[in-house]
């Protein structure tokens, strides 16, 4: 297939880093009187696995065999993860000269980051945990890797019913990475588990997460058949997988969230020209450079607004300049480094 791009979703994008930005930057650490306002700025994450969940349904339609899906799906991931870890692990280890960040400054964990495994993956074969990843940031793109492989799989199995096992799948392993995963079902389990055993199983249920998060990406790709199809199953569907997120969550900043985005999905869908607005240029720019700037933005981003603080007494403003920087930061990487380094991947692997 050869669709356009969907340019909405580079502005959702937007809404999504944005919301991390205000997550990480206004924490309770730095501001206690804001961080319980701007917590729920992490559903910006799940926003990009819905994301991911629309527009890799919509690349595996358009790809030909799982070698090269997953091929194109290593180009667009590792150059901007090769700049961004790069700069952090050199930053940390041979500039910040502040507490903390011991794990920034590993050559191990830097490593680890450019393979985009979970960290506690290596972990299983000591038993006990001795890496971690260089910035907290880049749990999620495990969580995405592990998405991208098994509908990639799944999809180049059986075109027709890879949704539906993906679902099975998701349905099986959700419950025991729920259980094996949480602290509140570990006195039932040490009736039936030694403590060595449930440490072990839940260092393997760490690495489970996408299944903690799959139904954010089930949602994408229900969004993307109601989108193609204009059938109103799948927007019960998306309303069903929805109740479920805010069942799991239970708060009402998760509610008024799903409720949003639940107006977004009908808006899109049955009434596009409404959102015709978002389809701002600069808006498109900030939406494809978005991964970057998630990349870079955490660990440095959190020093750097510490840094503003204790020595210009910015006060609120430090995280809005700090996000001016990142934006730029993420902008400019993009378009003279990353696309440049995209180009030499191609060249080299295709």
């Amino acid at each position: 297939m050869n669709n356009p791009r969907i340019k909405v979703f580079d502005s959702l994008r937007v809404l999504a880093i944005l919301m991390v930005f205000m997550h990480h930057f206004y924490s309770s650490s730095n501001y206690p009187e804001l961080g319980h306002l701007t917590y729920f700025g992490y559903l910006g994450v799940p926003l990009f696995f819905m994301i991911s969940g629309f527009v890799i349904n919509l690349t595996l339609e358009r790809t030909d065999n799982f070698k090269t899906y997953l091929k194109n799906r290593f180009i667009r991931l590792s150059p901007a993860m090769i700049i961004c870890s790069t700069l952090t692990f050199v930053f940390f280890a041979f500039f910040y000269t502040g507490e903390g960040y011991e794990h920034s400054k590993n050559i191990w964990n830097y490593l680890i980051a450019n393979t985009f495994i979970d960290p506690h993956v290596f972990d299983l074969y000591s038993g006990e945990i001795k890496y971690y990843y260089l910035d907290n940031a880049y749990w999620s793109l495990w969580v995405e890797v592990c998405f991208y492989v098994i509908i990639g799989a799944l999809y180049f199995m059986n075109k027709r019913k890879y949704l539906l096992y993906f679902i099975i799948i998701c349905i099986i392993m959700m419950p025991l990475q729920m259980i094996f995963y949480s602290h509140s079902a570990r006195s039932f389990l040490l009736n039936y588990f030694s403590e060595s055993q449930l440490d072990y199983y839940r260092l393997i249920a760490r690495c489970l997460a996408l299944f903690s998060e799959c139904i954010w990406f089930i949602i994408g790709m229900f969004l993307l058949r109601l989108y193609q199809t204009r059938n109103k199953k799948f927007l019960y569907i998306i309303i069903f997988s929805l109740g479920l997120c805010v069942l799991k969550e239970r708060s009402v900043e998760v509610l008024s969230f799903v409720f949003i985005l639940l107006l977004f999905i009908i808006i899109f869908v049955y009434k596009p020209e409404k959102l015709k607005f978002l389809e701002q240029p600069f808006l498109l720019k900030i939406g494809a450079a978005s991964y970057c700037m998630y990349l870079i933005h955490y660990h440095l981003g959190v020093v750097l607004v510490k840094y503003l603080n204790e020595n210009f007494k910015l006060g609120y403003f430090s995280p809005v300049i700090v996000i001016i920087f990142v934006i730029v930061f993420g902008l400019v990487c993009y378009e003279f480094f990353e696309r440049k380094l995209i180009k030499l991947y191609k060249r080299i692997l295709k």
